[in-house]
Protein backbone atom coordinates (compact mmCIF):
# COMPACT_ATOMS: atom_id res chain seq x y z
CA UNK A 1 0.00 0.00 0.00
CA UNK A 2 3.01 2.32 0.33
CA UNK A 3 4.75 1.83 -2.78
CA UNK A 4 1.29 2.13 -4.19
CA UNK A 5 0.60 5.63 -2.81
CA UNK A 6 3.91 6.39 -2.92
CA UNK A 7 3.79 5.79 -6.84
CA UNK A 8 0.22 7.70 -7.37
CA UNK A 9 1.81 10.42 -5.38
CA UNK A 10 4.78 10.73 -7.49
CA UNK A 11 2.28 10.61 -10.96
CA UNK A 12 0.29 13.41 -9.34
CA UNK A 13 3.14 15.81 -8.36
CA UNK A 14 4.75 15.56 -12.49
CA UNK A 15 0.54 15.90 -13.89
CA UNK A 16 0.09 19.04 -11.46
CA UNK A 17 3.42 20.66 -12.07
CA UNK A 18 3.76 18.95 -15.63
CA UNK A 19 7.25 17.87 -15.42
CA UNK A 20 8.41 15.65 -17.59
CA UNK A 21 10.17 12.51 -17.14
CA UNK A 22 13.15 13.98 -17.28
CA UNK A 23 12.40 15.40 -13.55
CA UNK A 24 10.82 11.70 -12.28
CA UNK A 25 13.97 11.06 -10.53
CA UNK A 26 13.84 14.37 -8.56
CA UNK A 27 10.24 14.01 -7.68
CA UNK A 28 10.55 10.27 -6.43
CA UNK A 29 13.67 11.59 -4.31
CA UNK A 30 11.56 14.26 -2.94
CA UNK A 31 8.47 12.20 -2.13
CA UNK A 32 10.39 9.37 -0.94
CA UNK A 33 11.90 11.64 1.69
CA UNK A 34 8.86 13.11 2.75
CA UNK A 35 6.99 10.00 3.27
CA UNK A 36 9.43 8.26 5.15
CA UNK A 37 10.36 10.98 7.40
CA UNK A 38 7.69 10.00 9.78
CA UNK A 39 6.79 6.46 8.85
CA UNK A 40 10.38 4.69 8.66
CA UNK A 41 11.05 3.78 12.49
CA UNK A 42 7.53 1.82 12.34
CA UNK A 43 7.76 0.52 8.74
CA UNK A 44 11.66 -0.82 8.92
CA UNK A 45 10.53 -2.46 12.49
CA UNK A 46 8.35 -4.49 11.05
CA UNK A 47 10.64 -5.50 7.82
CA UNK A 48 13.90 -6.20 10.52
CA UNK A 49 11.15 -8.56 12.74
CA UNK A 50 10.60 -10.59 9.77
CA UNK A 51 14.35 -10.68 8.57
CA UNK A 52 15.78 -11.39 12.25
CA UNK A 53 16.59 -15.24 11.14
CA UNK A 54 18.38 -14.23 8.47
CA UNK A 55 20.15 -11.41 9.48
CA UNK A 56 21.38 -13.70 12.66
CA UNK A 57 22.21 -16.79 10.25
CA UNK A 58 24.36 -14.10 8.20
CA UNK A 59 26.07 -12.40 10.40
CA UNK A 60 26.98 -15.91 11.43
CA UNK A 61 28.46 -16.43 8.19
CA UNK A 62 30.01 -12.92 7.95
CA UNK A 63 32.01 -13.71 11.02
CA UNK A 64 33.41 -17.47 9.85
CA UNK A 65 34.52 -16.24 6.46
CA UNK A 66 36.13 -13.38 8.23
CA UNK A 67 38.92 -14.74 8.12
CA UNK A 68 39.27 -15.27 4.40
CA UNK A 69 41.47 -13.06 2.13
CA UNK A 70 39.98 -11.19 -1.09
CA UNK A 71 41.26 -14.27 -3.21
CA UNK A 72 39.33 -16.61 -1.28
CA UNK A 73 35.95 -14.66 -2.67
CA UNK A 74 37.02 -14.91 -6.41
CA UNK A 75 39.17 -12.47 -6.95
CA UNK A 76 41.70 -13.02 -9.11
CA UNK A 77 43.23 -9.48 -9.41
CA UNK A 78 44.78 -9.04 -6.19
CA UNK A 79 46.77 -11.83 -4.67
CA UNK A 80 48.39 -11.90 -1.14
CA UNK A 81 52.04 -10.80 -1.02
CA UNK A 82 54.39 -13.39 0.22
CA UNK A 83 56.35 -12.87 3.16
CA UNK A 84 59.46 -15.49 4.50
CA UNK A 85 56.88 -18.17 4.62
CA UNK A 86 55.39 -20.61 1.66
CA UNK A 87 51.53 -20.13 0.20
CA UNK A 88 49.59 -21.65 2.53
CA UNK A 89 51.41 -21.92 5.32
CA UNK A 90 49.37 -19.01 7.00
CA UNK A 91 52.42 -16.24 6.67
CA UNK A 92 51.81 -14.25 3.50
CA UNK A 93 50.71 -10.97 3.88
CA UNK A 94 47.37 -10.19 3.01
CA UNK A 95 46.58 -7.82 0.33
CA UNK A 96 43.55 -5.65 1.19
CA UNK A 97 43.02 -2.72 -0.99
CA UNK A 98 40.08 -1.46 1.17
CA UNK A 99 41.31 -0.89 4.26
CA UNK A 100 42.14 2.11 6.17
CA UNK A 101 40.01 4.89 7.26
CA UNK A 102 37.40 6.47 4.77
CA UNK A 103 37.22 3.58 2.61
CA UNK A 104 34.23 1.36 1.24
CA UNK A 105 34.19 -1.39 4.47
CA UNK A 106 33.96 2.14 6.92
CA UNK A 107 31.47 3.08 4.84
CA UNK A 108 28.85 0.56 4.16
CA UNK A 109 27.75 0.25 8.30
CA UNK A 110 26.03 4.08 7.87
CA UNK A 111 23.35 2.25 5.59
CA UNK A 112 21.86 1.54 8.88
CA UNK A 113 21.65 4.93 9.81
CA UNK A 114 19.56 6.32 6.87
CA UNK A 115 16.06 6.65 6.92
CA UNK A 116 14.68 6.40 3.14
CA UNK A 117 15.50 4.75 0.12
CA UNK A 118 16.98 7.58 -1.38
CA UNK A 119 19.41 8.11 1.09
CA UNK A 120 20.63 4.43 1.39
CA UNK A 121 20.80 4.11 -2.11
CA UNK A 122 23.40 6.60 -1.95
CA UNK A 123 25.21 4.81 0.63
CA UNK A 124 25.59 2.01 -2.10
CA UNK A 125 26.53 4.71 -5.31
CA UNK A 126 29.19 5.77 -2.85
CA UNK A 127 30.29 2.18 -2.02
CA UNK A 128 30.49 1.11 -5.24
CA UNK A 129 32.63 4.29 -7.02
CA UNK A 130 34.92 4.17 -3.85
CA UNK A 131 36.00 0.56 -4.22
CA UNK A 132 36.99 1.27 -7.67
CA UNK A 133 38.50 3.68 -6.69
CA UNK A 134 40.41 1.63 -4.47
CA UNK A 135 41.02 -1.09 -6.62
CA UNK A 136 42.64 0.65 -8.94
CA UNK A 137 44.89 2.54 -6.89
CA UNK A 138 45.93 -0.66 -5.33
CA UNK A 139 46.02 -1.88 -8.91
CA UNK A 140 48.52 0.88 -10.19
CA UNK A 141 50.76 0.20 -7.17
CA UNK A 142 51.77 -3.39 -8.70
CA UNK A 143 51.16 -2.62 -12.16
CA UNK A 144 52.00 0.81 -13.05
CA UNK A 145 51.98 0.63 -16.91
CA UNK A 146 48.43 -1.05 -16.88
CA UNK A 147 45.36 0.44 -16.50
CA UNK A 148 42.43 -1.94 -14.75
CA UNK A 149 39.07 -2.25 -16.02
CA UNK A 150 36.67 -3.47 -13.90
CA UNK A 151 33.69 -5.75 -15.05
CA UNK A 152 30.83 -6.77 -12.88
CA UNK A 153 32.48 -10.17 -12.42
CA UNK A 154 35.21 -8.84 -10.61
CA UNK A 155 33.14 -5.94 -8.55
CA UNK A 156 30.83 -9.10 -7.04
CA UNK A 157 33.53 -10.97 -5.13
CA UNK A 158 35.14 -7.29 -4.01
CA UNK A 159 31.77 -6.31 -2.60
CA UNK A 160 31.27 -9.55 -1.02
CA UNK A 161 34.69 -9.08 0.68
CA UNK A 162 33.72 -5.82 1.86
CA UNK A 163 30.47 -6.76 2.93
CA UNK A 164 32.13 -9.41 5.31
CA UNK A 165 35.08 -7.14 6.35
CA UNK A 166 32.32 -4.34 7.26
CA UNK A 167 30.05 -5.70 10.14
CA UNK A 168 26.84 -4.35 8.94
CA UNK A 169 23.62 -4.76 10.95
CA UNK A 170 20.40 -6.07 9.51
CA UNK A 171 21.85 -6.42 5.45
CA UNK A 172 18.77 -8.85 4.61
CA UNK A 173 16.64 -6.29 5.93
CA UNK A 174 17.80 -3.31 4.23
CA UNK A 175 18.28 -5.53 1.25
CA UNK A 176 14.37 -6.15 1.46
CA UNK A 177 13.26 -2.87 2.53
CA UNK A 178 14.90 -2.02 -0.94
CA UNK A 179 13.88 -4.23 -3.28
CA UNK A 180 9.94 -3.13 -2.31
CA UNK A 181 10.41 -0.08 -2.17
CA UNK A 182 12.24 0.81 -5.63
CA UNK A 183 9.92 2.05 -8.56
CA UNK A 184 10.16 -0.83 -11.61
CA UNK A 185 11.11 1.60 -13.73
CA UNK A 186 14.56 2.21 -11.13
CA UNK A 187 15.17 -1.16 -10.72
CA UNK A 188 16.04 -1.01 -14.54
CA UNK A 189 18.50 2.01 -13.73
CA UNK A 190 21.28 2.26 -12.22
CA UNK A 191 20.13 2.03 -9.13
CA UNK A 192 18.60 -1.48 -9.68
CA UNK A 193 21.83 -2.37 -10.48
CA UNK A 194 22.87 -1.34 -7.13
CA UNK A 195 19.97 -3.22 -5.26
CA UNK A 196 20.84 -6.34 -7.20
CA UNK A 197 24.39 -6.91 -6.88
CA UNK A 198 23.61 -6.36 -2.95
CA UNK A 199 21.13 -8.89 -3.43
CA UNK A 200 23.69 -10.97 -5.30
CA UNK A 201 26.14 -10.63 -2.72
CA UNK A 202 23.99 -11.68 0.11
CA UNK A 203 23.07 -14.96 -1.46
CA UNK A 204 26.79 -16.04 -2.40
CA UNK A 205 27.54 -15.11 0.81
CA UNK A 206 25.70 -17.46 2.12
CA UNK A 207 26.14 -20.30 -0.18
CA UNK A 208 30.14 -19.79 0.16
CA UNK A 209 29.62 -20.42 3.83
CA UNK A 210 27.46 -23.59 3.27
CA UNK A 211 30.13 -24.72 0.75
CA UNK A 212 33.14 -23.95 3.56
CA UNK A 213 30.99 -26.25 5.97
CA UNK A 214 30.01 -28.95 3.73
CA UNK A 215 33.56 -29.18 2.69
CA UNK A 216 35.01 -29.18 6.25
CA UNK A 217 32.63 -31.19 7.81
CA UNK A 218 33.26 -34.06 5.06
CA UNK A 219 37.12 -33.50 5.45
CA UNK A 220 36.84 -34.23 9.46
CA UNK A 221 37.95 -37.41 10.44
CA UNK A 222 35.60 -36.98 13.59
CA UNK A 223 32.57 -35.59 11.81
CA UNK A 224 32.92 -38.91 9.73
CA UNK A 225 33.30 -40.86 12.48
CA UNK A 226 30.06 -39.17 14.39
CA UNK A 227 27.78 -39.28 11.12
CA UNK A 228 28.85 -43.43 10.82
CA UNK A 229 27.73 -43.71 14.76
CA UNK A 230 23.98 -41.60 14.05
CA UNK A 231 24.03 -43.82 11.38
CA UNK A 232 24.06 -47.04 12.97
CA UNK A 233 22.28 -45.91 15.53
CA UNK A 234 19.46 -44.92 13.82
CA UNK A 235 19.07 -48.25 11.80
CA UNK A 236 18.97 -50.22 14.85
CA UNK A 237 15.64 -48.04 16.29
CA UNK A 238 12.52 -47.90 15.27
CA UNK A 239 11.44 -45.13 13.11
CA UNK A 240 9.13 -44.31 16.17
CA UNK A 241 11.88 -43.45 18.46
CA UNK A 242 14.75 -42.38 16.07
CA UNK A 243 13.90 -38.83 16.72
CA UNK A 244 15.05 -39.35 20.92
CA UNK A 245 17.44 -41.88 20.20
CA UNK A 246 19.73 -40.33 17.42
CA UNK A 247 22.93 -39.04 18.46
CA UNK A 248 23.44 -35.02 17.62
CA UNK A 249 25.75 -33.94 15.37
CA UNK A 250 28.37 -31.46 15.99
CA UNK A 251 27.60 -27.84 14.41
CA UNK A 252 29.35 -26.47 11.85
CA UNK A 253 30.19 -23.01 14.15
CA UNK A 254 31.63 -25.04 16.77
CA UNK A 255 33.96 -27.13 14.64
CA UNK A 256 35.35 -23.77 13.14
CA UNK A 257 35.66 -22.43 16.81
CA UNK A 258 38.42 -25.27 17.36
CA UNK A 259 42.42 -23.86 17.63
CA UNK A 260 43.47 -27.30 16.74
CA UNK A 261 46.22 -27.30 14.47
CA UNK A 262 44.68 -30.42 12.76
CA UNK A 263 41.74 -29.47 12.32
CA UNK A 264 40.75 -28.87 8.59
CA UNK A 265 40.38 -24.86 8.81
CA UNK A 266 44.25 -24.89 9.35
CA UNK A 267 45.24 -27.50 6.92
CA UNK A 268 47.01 -26.17 4.22
CA UNK A 269 46.50 -28.82 2.02
CA UNK A 270 42.60 -28.53 3.19
CA UNK A 271 42.79 -24.78 2.96
CA UNK A 272 44.45 -24.70 -0.75
CA UNK A 273 41.22 -26.91 -2.18
CA UNK A 274 38.83 -24.71 -0.51
CA UNK A 275 40.43 -21.68 -2.04
CA UNK A 276 40.03 -23.40 -5.57
CA UNK A 277 36.79 -24.35 -5.12
CA UNK A 278 35.49 -20.99 -3.90
CA UNK A 279 37.40 -18.93 -6.99
CA UNK A 280 35.70 -21.57 -9.71
CA UNK A 281 32.32 -21.84 -7.71
CA UNK A 282 31.71 -17.37 -8.18
CA UNK A 283 31.42 -17.68 -11.70
CA UNK A 284 28.85 -20.51 -11.68
CA UNK A 285 27.31 -18.52 -8.98
CA UNK A 286 26.97 -15.28 -11.26
CA UNK A 287 26.11 -16.77 -14.36
CA UNK A 288 23.17 -18.91 -12.75
CA UNK A 289 21.69 -16.00 -11.18
CA UNK A 290 22.56 -12.27 -13.09
CA UNK A 291 20.14 -11.57 -15.83
CA UNK A 292 17.70 -8.80 -16.09
CA UNK A 293 17.52 -6.88 -12.76
CA UNK A 294 13.94 -6.60 -12.62
CA UNK A 295 13.01 -10.57 -13.03
CA UNK A 296 15.59 -11.13 -10.12
CA UNK A 297 13.89 -8.35 -7.79
CA UNK A 298 10.41 -10.08 -8.85
CA UNK A 299 12.16 -13.29 -7.89
CA UNK A 300 13.05 -11.82 -4.53
CA UNK A 301 9.67 -10.57 -4.23
CA UNK A 302 7.80 -13.96 -4.57
CA UNK A 303 10.24 -15.94 -2.33
CA UNK A 304 9.37 -13.44 0.18
CA UNK A 305 5.72 -13.06 -0.52
CA UNK A 306 4.63 -14.57 3.06
CA UNK A 307 6.04 -11.38 4.54
CA UNK A 308 2.36 -10.26 3.74
CA UNK A 309 0.99 -12.48 6.43
CA UNK A 310 3.64 -12.03 8.94
CA UNK A 311 3.50 -8.21 8.70
CA UNK A 312 0.03 -8.07 9.40
CA UNK A 313 0.40 -10.30 12.42
CA UNK A 314 2.90 -7.67 13.30
CA UNK A 315 1.02 -4.47 12.88
CA UNK A 316 -2.66 -5.87 13.86
CA UNK A 317 -2.77 -4.34 17.25
CA UNK A 318 -1.74 -1.00 15.34
CA UNK A 319 -4.77 -1.32 12.93
CA UNK A 320 -7.25 -2.47 15.30
CA UNK A 321 -6.24 0.59 17.29
CA UNK A 322 -6.37 2.69 14.59
CA UNK A 323 -9.97 1.60 13.38
CA UNK A 324 -11.04 2.13 17.24
CA UNK A 325 -10.06 5.63 16.88
CA UNK A 326 -11.88 6.13 13.61
CA UNK A 327 -14.83 4.56 14.93
CA UNK A 328 -14.63 6.94 17.95
CA UNK A 329 -14.22 10.10 15.83
CA UNK A 330 -17.24 9.01 13.74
Amino acid sequence: DIKDFTTRLVMTVMVVYKLGNDFRDDVESSVDKALFADIYPNVFAMFKSYNHPSDQSFRHACISLRRLSLPAFGCSIFHPTQGEGKVGSGEEKEMNPFQGGGGPIQGLPSIARERNVTAKLQVLDGLHKTLVKCAEAAYAVTNPNKILSLSADDVMPMLCFIIVRSDTPSLFTEMHFLTEFLSNDALLGHLGFLVTSLQISLHYILQLFNQEARFFADSDPQQQQQRTSTTTTTKDVPPSRTSSTTTPTTTTAQHREQEDPKHPTTHPAAAAAAAAARTSSFSDFSSNISGDPLRIARTHRTRTAAAASDLALISGGYQRQQRQQRQQRQ
